[in-house]
């Protein structure tokens, strides 16, 4: 709630970490391919039949944590210190899906082999291994990544309103959405936000540092696997060169921008944009910030001077 913001005016919002949250995650679940790969992977809850989505399997059975330590063993130093945390999944608390796809992403491998052990073992959780092993197909580990990165993304802007975050001003809502917008858009889009043609971020091989390309150093996309046990195919993902990857990923991005889409929308409505866009000219601690006289180069800097020493 916001009051005296001028003559018998009065602003009403609702919580931006939680309506910017909760917008996340329903335009993740509006697409069905992402809330199916979701729930297997991430957020299916167990029953008699199953043991739900990977993560809560990893927590909750003893043998295939066993298992999934086991192969981390095989990992460098740093996957390993990636590998020992981040399953919990919790709707009530923030970013957890981010974590657990992020986790996942970073050890791709291990928890293969976790699967195919489980499927070659047998037992009742056999069929349960091979459904999972069968949604992590080559396609949906790359969508897995990119939902990733676009969580990482969002999350630093939902999380702009934690109550551990620096106070913010009405006034400046609107540009820290903006400059949301503008890195997404950088990042999966094949235009720029004025049209005009560019390369996505995650498809350009300067960019290291994506969750695709960490997903790539983790684990090998391009490299055949079979795994086959007595006559029974188990695993296979056939061998890959650059451009399939890169068409691949290009085709999944499909799926990202539509969600970025009802994201953007879902934000304008609940965090009233128009509204804090009408305030940014009363913006002074941005403009001090970013446009004070300490910010600019030495020449301007030294005209500056002058000019107040002259008046």
């Amino acid at each position: 709630m916001v009051k005296n913001l001028g003559l018998n005016v009065l602003a009403s919002f609702r919580c931006h970490l939680h309506s910017g949250q909760k917008t996340l995650e329903n335009c993740m679940h509006a697409d069905k391919r992402t809330a199916e790969l979701m729930e297997c992977l991430i957020t299916g809850y167990s029953d008699a039949q199953s043991l739900g989505g990977f993560a809560r399997a990893i927590r909750n059975s003893c043998r295939l944590k066993a298992s999934y330590a086991r192969h981390c063993e095989e990992l460098d130093s740093v996957l390993q210190k990636a590998s020992t945390g981040g399953w919990s999944f919790a709707p009530q608390r923030f970013s957890t899906v981010l974590q657990v796809s992020e986790t996942l992403c970073l050890n791709m491998g291990p928890a293969l082999k976790t699967l195919q052990e489980a499927v070659v073992r047998g037992g009742q959780n056999r069929d349960w291994a091979m459904r999972v092993l069968q949604t992590l197909n080559p396609e949906n580990m790359l969508l897995l990544a990119l939902l990733c990165e676009l969580c990482k993304v969002a999350q630093r802007y939902v999380h702009r309103w934690d109550r551990s975050a620096d106070k913010t001003t009405l006034a400046d809502t609107a540009l820290e959405f903006e400059n949301f917008k503008l890195e997404a858009n950088r990042l999966f889009s094949f235009r720029s936000l004025d049209g005009d043609l560019q390369q996505p971020l995650v498809l350009s091989p300067d960019c290291t540092s994506g969750m695709p390309q960490l997903l790539r150093a983790s684990y090998n996309l391009l490299q055949q696997e079979a795994v086959i046990h007595e006559g029974m195919m188990v695993y296979f993902r056939p061998k890959w060169d650059e451009k399939t990857n890169r068409e691949a990923m290009a085709k999944e991005l499909g799926a990202i921008q539509n969600i970025l889409t009802h994201f953007v929308d879902g934000i304008n409505l609940w965090h009233n944009t128009a509204v804090a866009s009408a305030f940014a000219p009363l913006d002074v601690s941005t403009w001090a910030k970013r446009c004070s006289d300490d910010t600019l180069p030495g020449p301007h800097k030294e005209n500056s001077i002058l000019n107040q020493g002259s008046s």
